[in-house]
């Protein structure tokens, strides 16, 4: 009873000591950014609005956006909320797992998140019951990535999969979702590279906004920090301008490997880095076909690694099995397909969360087209990883092709030679017979001549 009383108590610590520890540091940093732009600015003191805003960004970090008279932000700062998640797993991986736990833990985020949402100074752009689902959500990811590193509920999983799934299909789903999780990290750490090659670029652009603002070292210095909020947001775009999808700035501006153009944008110095087009055809015809590369790259890699699905085409001596064979190569043929629906379902729901609003009118939607850019991605990926396995069948075809001639050649040789020994061994049996029954026959004459009547 005292440990069923612990785990329900045990949630609500969880959601409060998360949600402190990540609006007092927020908190910090905001009335410090504040402190600065005031004393750099010399106007009024905006350190008395670091409560409304700190509250503003906790409920903005979780999808939730808000609205003034000429804003609307609805661009959920992701590497913020993967803070917030990060926290919620920490938290949740240290005190507890109990389903009992996330009961109480989910009801007591939710409260405070409503609470939160009491006497805001600007109006939110979601209902009350949205409120209480996107909070939902990000506490659940947290205690869910929690619960099942520990280790109780994941081994219970993979027992329960060991006893119900045969050891193929196992291999089968392992390595596909591992091969669709690598392959989009390796497309977001080329979205960042693409970040820091525009910053590095159009690092005089940015410097001349800033300057069109007035900010101080202090400022800029803080701001920039601050917007390094949005910068999984941009690397997201990033990948999506790689691929030859391309990104929007509401309708003011368009930017993809052919298009870098705005007009009237706002006068924010992050809108400096954006790209422009790219004038060489041959960057931008190997820059789209790097999809395509790494699923090939990533599809030949899974079939020769010992941890992936370790095609193994033996020595020639082995016996052919047509079965196994095709056990072989189907195996990876579904490994790839779920890879395939992995790729897809990450990228677009990566690109869906990256967009947002930056206004009401012109600026209402800032982001990706979520369809075009995830095919953008889904479908070279998926055309390298179906050339890799084709590679792998043509491979395998062309060796055992060659064993199958190879052994049918020597058994006709085989059967030729085979009678020729039969032939002469009957000529010798047959030879030496004859000689026996002659010596035998010359032997009985002798004898009969000797012998007297």
């Amino acid at each position: 009873m005292r440990k069923r009383i612990q785990a329900w108590l045990r949630g609500p610590i969880i959601a409060i000591g998360s949600m402190a520890l990540y609006a007092i540091a927020l908190g910090c940093f905001l009335a410090l950014m504040l402190l600065v732009i005031s004393m750099e600015e010399g106007g009024e003191n905006l350190s008395s609005s670091t409560l409304d805003m700190t509250r503003i960004v906790v409920l903005l970090s979780q999808g939730i956006g808000f609205e003034t008279d000429s804003l609307s932000l609805s661009i959920m700062p992701l590497l913020l909320t993967v803070l917030l998640i990060g926290l919620v797993w920490s938290f949740s991986r240290k005190i507890c797992t109990d389903i009992r736990a996330y009961v109480s833990g989910v009801v007591v985020w939710i409260f405070i998140n409503v609470m939160g949402t009491q006497s805001l100074p600007v109006g939110l752009l979601d209902w009350p019951a949205l409120v209480c689902v996107k909070s939902a959500v990000v506490f659940s990811l947290g205690f869910a990535g929690a619960a099942l590193s520990k280790g109780t509920l994941s081994g219970q999983l993979r027992e329960l999969i060991r006893h119900h799934v045969s050891d193929g299909v196992r291999r089968t789903i392992r390595t596909g979702l591992m091969v669709g999780v690598i392959m989009m990290g390796v497309y977001l750490v080329m979205g960042l590279i693409t970040v820091i090659v525009w910053g590095v670029l159009n690092r005089s652009a940015m410097d001349s906004l800033f300057a069109d603002i007035g900010m101080g070292t202090g400022s800029r210095i803080l701001t920039t920090i601050a917007s390094l909020a949005w910068l999984p947001n941009l690397c997201i775009w990033a990948v999506s301008w790689l691929f030859g999808a391309g990104f929007h700035i509401g309708e003011l501006a368009t930017f993809t490997l052919w298009i870098g153009q705005g007009r009237s944008l706002p006068p924010l110095p992050v809108f400096g880095l954006l790209p422009q087009a790219v004038g060489d055809e041959g960057i931008r015809f190997a820059v789209v076909l790097i999809p395509l590369v790494v699923g090939f790259v990533a599809g030949l890699a899974s079939m020769a690694m010992k941890s992936g699905f370790r095609i193994i085409v033996g020595s020639a001596s082995d016996p052919l099995d047509r079965k196994d064979l095709i056990l072989e190569l189907a195996y990876p043929a579904g490994g790839f397909c779920l890879s395939s629906v992995v790729i897809s379902l990450l990228s677009s729901v990566m690109f869906g969360v990256s967009n947002g609003s930056l206004g009401k009118a012109r600026l209402k939607y800032v982001g990706v087209d979520v369809m075009q850019s995830a095919q953008a991605v889904g479908r070279p990926s998926a055309m390298g990883l179906c050339m890799a396995w084709v590679l792998a069948l043509i491979g395998v075809a062309i060796v055992f092709g060659i064993r199958w001639i190879a052994r049918r050649t020597g058994a006709q040789r085989a059967a030729t030679t085979h009678p020729r020994t039969i032939v002469s061994r009957k000529s010798i049996q047959s030879t030496t017979k004859k000689e026996h029954d002659d010596q035998h026959e010359s032997t009985d004459t002798t004898g009969s001549g000797v012998r007297l009547p």
